[in-house]
Protein backbone atom coordinates (compact mmCIF):
# COMPACT_ATOMS: atom_id res chain seq x y z
CA UNK A 1 0.00 0.00 0.00
CA UNK A 2 1.16 3.54 -0.87
CA UNK A 3 -0.02 6.81 1.02
CA UNK A 4 2.95 8.68 -0.99
CA UNK A 5 2.35 12.51 -0.47
CA UNK A 6 -1.61 11.85 -0.69
CA UNK A 7 -2.58 10.29 2.26
CA UNK A 8 -5.13 8.37 0.30
CA UNK A 9 -4.26 4.53 0.85
CA UNK A 10 -3.93 2.36 -2.71
CA UNK A 11 -3.01 -1.19 -2.95
CA UNK A 12 0.56 -1.92 -3.83
CA UNK A 13 1.30 -3.88 -7.29
CA UNK A 14 -0.09 -7.15 -6.19
CA UNK A 15 -2.99 -5.95 -4.89
CA UNK A 16 -2.84 -6.59 -1.12
CA UNK A 17 -3.13 -4.43 1.33
CA UNK A 18 0.40 -4.56 3.34
CA UNK A 19 0.31 -1.30 4.94
CA UNK A 20 0.85 -0.40 8.43
CA UNK A 21 -2.63 0.18 8.71
CA UNK A 22 -3.64 -2.92 7.50
CA UNK A 23 -1.89 -4.69 10.60
CA UNK A 24 -4.25 -5.15 14.02
CA UNK A 25 -1.85 -2.12 15.62
CA UNK A 26 -2.69 0.02 12.96
CA UNK A 27 -6.37 -0.36 12.53
CA UNK A 28 -6.54 -0.07 16.91
CA UNK A 29 -4.09 2.61 16.55
CA UNK A 30 -7.06 4.71 14.02
CA UNK A 31 -9.73 3.39 16.33
CA UNK A 32 -8.69 5.16 19.25
CA UNK A 33 -7.52 8.13 17.19
CA UNK A 34 -11.07 8.35 15.79
CA UNK A 35 -12.43 7.85 19.58
CA UNK A 36 -10.37 10.72 20.46
CA UNK A 37 -11.82 13.18 18.02
CA UNK A 38 -15.54 12.17 18.63
CA UNK A 39 -14.99 13.15 22.33
CA UNK A 40 -13.35 16.50 21.45
CA UNK A 41 -16.54 16.65 19.46
CA UNK A 42 -19.04 15.63 21.98
CA UNK A 43 -20.04 12.90 19.71
CA UNK A 44 -20.49 10.64 22.68
CA UNK A 45 -23.16 7.69 21.10
CA UNK A 46 -20.43 7.41 18.05
CA UNK A 47 -17.85 6.68 20.56
CA UNK A 48 -19.62 3.99 22.09
CA UNK A 49 -19.73 2.30 18.55
CA UNK A 50 -15.76 2.76 17.93
CA UNK A 51 -15.34 1.56 21.41
CA UNK A 52 -16.98 -1.56 20.86
CA UNK A 53 -14.82 -2.62 18.17
CA UNK A 54 -11.61 -1.68 20.42
CA UNK A 55 -12.95 -3.92 23.29
CA UNK A 56 -13.17 -6.91 21.05
CA UNK A 57 -9.64 -6.23 20.45
CA UNK A 58 -8.66 -5.43 23.80
CA UNK A 59 -10.15 -8.79 25.03
CA UNK A 60 -8.87 -11.30 22.32
CA UNK A 61 -5.25 -9.36 23.07
CA UNK A 62 -6.38 -9.95 26.80
CA UNK A 63 -4.99 -6.30 27.01
CA UNK A 64 -6.67 -5.41 30.33
CA UNK A 65 -5.47 -2.24 31.14
CA UNK A 66 -6.53 -0.70 27.66
CA UNK A 67 -10.08 -2.54 28.08
CA UNK A 68 -10.09 -0.64 31.36
CA UNK A 69 -9.06 2.98 29.84
CA UNK A 70 -11.55 2.33 27.45
CA UNK A 71 -14.53 1.55 29.72
CA UNK A 72 -13.26 4.73 31.85
CA UNK A 73 -13.55 6.66 29.23
CA UNK A 74 -16.59 5.77 28.27
CA UNK A 75 -17.95 6.30 31.81
CA UNK A 76 -17.17 9.93 31.67
CA UNK A 77 -18.53 10.74 28.33
CA UNK A 78 -21.60 9.38 29.75
CA UNK A 79 -21.37 11.32 32.84
CA UNK A 80 -21.24 14.73 30.42
CA UNK A 81 -23.69 13.44 28.23
CA UNK A 82 -26.18 13.52 31.32
CA UNK A 83 -24.91 16.02 32.86
CA UNK A 84 -25.54 18.35 29.60
CA UNK A 85 -28.95 17.27 29.26
CA UNK A 86 -31.10 18.87 26.50
CA UNK A 87 -28.20 21.52 26.19
CA UNK A 88 -26.70 19.42 24.41
CA UNK A 89 -25.21 20.93 21.07
CA UNK A 90 -22.68 20.17 18.66
CA UNK A 91 -22.37 23.63 17.05
CA UNK A 92 -24.48 26.22 14.95
CA UNK A 93 -23.79 26.58 11.33
CA UNK A 94 -25.27 29.27 9.08
CA UNK A 95 -25.14 29.06 5.16
CA UNK A 96 -23.87 32.61 3.54
CA UNK A 97 -23.84 33.78 0.47
CA UNK A 98 -22.07 36.90 -0.99
CA UNK A 99 -23.72 38.59 -3.54
CA UNK A 100 -22.61 41.83 -5.23
CA UNK A 101 -19.60 42.97 -7.58
CA UNK A 102 -17.81 44.33 -4.67
CA UNK A 103 -16.95 40.89 -3.60
CA UNK A 104 -14.73 40.04 -6.46
CA UNK A 105 -14.07 36.44 -6.49
CA UNK A 106 -16.14 35.52 -3.59
CA UNK A 107 -19.53 36.73 -5.84
CA UNK A 108 -22.20 34.27 -5.54
CA UNK A 109 -19.83 32.02 -3.74
CA UNK A 110 -21.69 30.28 -0.42
CA UNK A 111 -19.96 29.31 2.18
CA UNK A 112 -20.40 27.61 5.76
CA UNK A 113 -19.98 28.93 8.97
CA UNK A 114 -19.47 27.08 11.86
CA UNK A 115 -19.55 29.03 15.11
CA UNK A 116 -19.81 28.32 18.69
CA UNK A 117 -23.14 26.22 19.88
CA UNK A 118 -26.06 28.42 20.85
CA UNK A 119 -24.43 31.69 18.80
CA UNK A 120 -27.59 33.49 17.43
CA UNK A 121 -28.00 34.60 14.15
CA UNK A 122 -28.05 38.27 15.03
CA UNK A 123 -24.85 37.36 16.35
CA UNK A 124 -22.97 35.91 13.48
CA UNK A 125 -25.13 39.15 11.19
CA UNK A 126 -23.86 42.22 13.21
CA UNK A 127 -20.09 40.13 12.71
CA UNK A 128 -20.28 40.20 8.99
CA UNK A 129 -21.84 43.33 8.35
CA UNK A 130 -18.72 44.97 10.35
CA UNK A 131 -16.68 42.43 8.81
CA UNK A 132 -18.03 43.76 4.99
CA UNK A 133 -20.06 47.44 5.22
CA UNK A 134 -18.64 50.13 3.86
CA UNK A 135 -20.20 53.50 4.17
CA UNK A 136 -19.69 54.07 0.41
CA UNK A 137 -21.68 51.12 -0.61
CA UNK A 138 -24.96 49.73 -0.90
CA UNK A 139 -25.48 47.30 2.05
CA UNK A 140 -28.32 44.84 2.55
CA UNK A 141 -28.44 42.20 4.56
CA UNK A 142 -30.66 39.30 3.82
CA UNK A 143 -31.60 36.96 7.00
CA UNK A 144 -33.62 34.87 4.39
CA UNK A 145 -33.42 31.49 2.88
CA UNK A 146 -34.95 31.97 -0.48
CA UNK A 147 -33.32 32.59 -3.43
CA UNK A 148 -31.68 36.06 -4.37
CA UNK A 149 -31.67 37.89 -7.65
CA UNK A 150 -28.45 39.21 -7.97
CA UNK A 151 -29.93 41.93 -10.48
Amino acid sequence: VSTQSTGVLKPDEEGMCTGGEFTERGITALLRDSADLLLQCNMYETVNEVYKLLSRIYLNKRVYFKLGELHKNLHLAYEKMHTMGKKRQMGCYFRVTLHGLKFGELNGVTMIYKEKPFTKLAEIAHRLQSMYERPEDDFEFITDSKKIDPA
